[in-house]
């Protein structure tokens, strides 16, 4: 399909021709000395490529930003590079690109990032997705060809962090995520409130809403409850709905999250942040054979940030009904749950009181 075309003729009685297409019959009928430049190589398919062959071109200057171990632009690099003249030019390499730049890059997606390796260090990348939950092609068709919108369930989720980690506010009307807003704060009680304010400004109702439970969500979470906010509580390191395939919750979720995303599903925010961390997270299997994420403090170990904002995607994404049925009035108390050895909270004494908590 030809996208548009340039068709100059020079002085001299050369001609300069360009255009866009995606079908092999456009290069037909040119011959003579033909100098072929192909742009975005890595997106070309290798039927265009034999089409350029057949004119028996004096040159061909093929050039792209890298992109998977596949493809005729890998083939160039690789197992063809006999027949090639290879140059690769880095983000270092260009003048007109600030170092400043460079750097917040690296420190927003991580270094070991596809984007940061095709990006800055002009590097090929195995995007198969294999050890990742959701893999960056399959983020890229969901954000570049989103669903319709459909439905009008009003779901929120809170993901609660400690100084240092973010705190993230998500929100969804049907299929699509609304609103997602992410803050520092190391006061717990601010937190709180800030959590709180969302709340009021979103029209939300304490059913609609559903918060990470372990570790410090769960004060923060009996906190919320006592200035009039009993959300849903939800141990993302708790029993998994089918126990048998995953070792938790939260990879539970994680996984529904990846199909949805996988089938096109959700229409997701334009978060830079966001779309990192869940192209990052790797998978593996526990000692029982059963499927378990990655930890944070594995992530962090890789360079990676954790993935506050995408704990609070996942959980958002779950329909209401895909959450363990918790009934408020029932739940245990702070002082109960932590004798149960419940949570992973070390119980210090100076964040309850910090906090003002009633612990039952």
């Amino acid at each position: 399909m030809q996208i548009n075309q340039t068709d100059l003729t020079m002085d001299n009685g050369s001609r300069i021709l360009g255009f866009a297409t995606d079908q092999p019959g456009r290069f037909e009928g040119f011959h003579g000395n033909v100098f072929i430049v192909l742009d975005e190589c890595k997106s070309i398919q290798e039927d265009l490529f034999e089409a350029v062959a057949r004119i028996q071109p004096n040159r061909i200057l093929a050039m792209s930003s890298p992109g998977g171990t596949t493809g005729k632009f890998y083939k160039i690099f690789s197992k063809e590079q006999k027949w090639w003249e290879l140059h690769t030019v880095t983000a270092f390499d260009c003048p007109h690109i600030k170092q400043s730049w460079i750097d917040e890059q690296i420190e927003m997606w991580g270094r070991e990032h596809p984007l940061i390796q095709s990006m800055i260090y002009g590097a090929f990348q195995e995007t198969s997705g294999e050890g990742l939950v959701i893999p960056w092609e399959s983020l890229m068709s969901c954000l570049d060809s989103p669903p319709t919108k459909d439905g009008h369930e009003v779901v929120a989720a809170c993901d609660f962090a400690a100084a240092g980690d973010e705190s993230v506010f998500c929100m969804r009307v049907g299929n699509k995520i609304t609103k997602l807003v992410a803050w520092r704060e190391a006061n717990t009680m601010a937190g709180c409130a800030r959590f709180a304010l969302e709340f009021e400004k979103a029209g939300l109702k304490p059913e609609q809403i559903f918060g990470d439970a372990g570790g410090l969500g769960l004060p923060m979470c009996h906190q919320l409850g006592e200035m009039g906010w009993p959300i849903h509580q939800v141990n993302l390191g708790g029993r998994a709905q089918e126990p048998d395939r995953y070792q938790n919750r939260g990879t539970e979720m994680w996984f529904r999250a990846a199909r949805q995303i996988d089938r096109l599903e959700a229409i997701l925010p334009d978060d830079e942040i966001l779309h990192s961390q869940l192209t990052t997270r790797r998978v593996g299997t526990s000692k029982t054979g059963k499927l378990n994420l990655e930890s944070k403090k594995e992530m962090k170990s890789r360079g990676f940030s954790s993935p506050d904002r995408g704990d609070a995607l996942v959980m958002c994404l779950a329909s209401v009904s895909d959450h363990p049925a918790w009934t408020r009035m029932n739940q245990p108390s702070l002082n109960e749950v932590m004798e149960a050895g419940m949570t992973d909270w070390s119980g210090d004494n100076k964040l309850r009181e910090s906090m003002g908590l009633n612990t039952g």
